[in-house]
């Protein structure tokens, strides 16, 4: 799901700091500036003429010497359920399908005229060139997590879950974990609360967000969503509309 995007130049001050994982993939095709990547791993300068998919599910920080700004088009996709929790790096040799799809999106971006259904067409373009090309991870259990995605917003018991799949609650929640990294209800909260950024997106009221995603109330879907991402709802779709 297409989230945001743009291209240019970013401003001197401009930085991304990302305490916990956003949720989303931030996507650069970086054109000029020098730019660094801070992760776990260490810090690494990035280089131009490169697209970058950044970390979905993991901190890290970006950031630039003001005197060589940034340049790129940028733009931010859901691609839940898979989670990104590294850097992905991809060369775009010139004149080939990966460099010709970014030129298409980067002048439609840069029309006026360019309709969202276009852009979302475009974006899509190239997830599916990231995932013929297999430079996306592949998601973990899909059975079972298509399963909770689907049921999300429900409260089904974990047992009885496990029973559908013919496993003792222990077992499965054993067994999920190994998959995914998380155990169910860590997964079924995530599925929860990956639907806010996209009617964040959208422009939907917390209120309303809260009421579909089943919170009682919009203090326990907004203290939800700050634990898991580290900002508020509010602060959160602030800042996706004010940095690429």
């Amino acid at each position: 799901m297409l989230l945001e995007q743009g291209y240019g130049t970013q401003e001197a001050n401009w930085f991304v700091d990302e305490k916990k994982g956003p949720g989303f993939c931030r996507v650069y095709y970086l054109e000029s500036g020098i730019v660094f990547f801070h992760d776990e791993a260490g810090l690494q300068q990035l280089t131009p003429e490169t697209l970058y998919i950044f970390p979905s599910h993991a901190p890290f920080s970006i950031r630039h010497q003001p005197s060589h700004p940034i340049c790129c088009l940028w733009y931010h996709l859901n691609l839940f359920p898979i989670m990104v929790t590294s850097l992905i790096k991809i060369a775009v040799p010139p004149d080939g399908e990966l460099f010709h799809l970014i030129a298409a999106f980067r002048c439609a971006i840069q029309n006026p005229a360019t309709t969202a259904e276009t852009l979302r067409y475009l974006a899509d373009a190239l997830t599916s060139f990231f995932n013929e090309e297999k430079l996306l991870p592949q998601p973990a259990a899909a059975e079972w997590t298509d399963y909770l995605q689907t049921h999300a917003c429900e409260n089904e018991a974990i047992y009885q879950i496990a029973n559908r799949f013919g496993y003792t609650a222990e077992h499965f929640i054993r067994q999920f974990h190994e998959k995914t990294g998380m155990s169910p209800c860590q997964y079924r909260i995530h599925c929860r609360l990956n639907h806010a950024i996209g009617r964040l997106a959208a422009g939907t009221s917390i209120s309303d967000i809260a009421q579909e995603l089943g919170y009682a109330e919009s203090k326990s879907f907004s203290r939800a969503f700050r634990t898991h991402y580290g900002v508020s709802p509010q602060e959160y779709r602030k800042r996706r509309h004010t940095q690429p």
